[in-house]
């Protein structure tokens, strides 16, 4: 799941996606999901700026190295290739010609994970998802 939240001349305008996973993706995989369908929605070169909140280590850590990767043909400082690296290619494609900075939430109160688990929650007992 995501949060993507613009500001705009007006309101904030919010959108939130929720995708269920096969139980074969790993953690490290779901996390990045969740951030390529909220890039999705950034037009690469409009000049925007980005804050992203997670929870997520390996998000945040992929946020400040993925230009360093990529410059190295998608491999880490290691020398091996990048896990995930077609994800990664689309979420900095997104990115380019934007700023954006990362915000680690583990364990904050009152973050964006609470309220995307309110919604999960929400979502899950919509009519349409219960099964009778």
């Amino acid at each position: 799941s995501c949060v993507m939240e613009a500001q705009t001349s007006g309101d904030p305008v919010r959108k939130m996606h929720f995708k269920m996973l096969e139980s074969s993706y790993s953690g490290n995989a779901a996390e990045l999901l969740a951030l390529k369908l909220a890039t999705d929605h950034i037009k690469p070169g409009s000049g925007s700026h980005i804050t992203i909140h997670t929870d997520s280590g390996y998000v945040t850590l992929g946020l400040y190295q993925h230009k360093k990767w990529q410059a190295a043909g998608w491999e880490n400082a290691k020398g091996k290739p990048v896990q995930h690296v077609k994800i990664w290619q689309s979420i900095a494609a997104q990115l380019k010609g934007n700023t954006y900075e990362a915000i680690n939430e583990q364990g904050k109160k009152n973050s964006w994970r609470s309220l995307l688990k309110f919604e999960m929650k929400r979502k899950l007992l919509e009519p349409d998802n219960v099964n009778e």
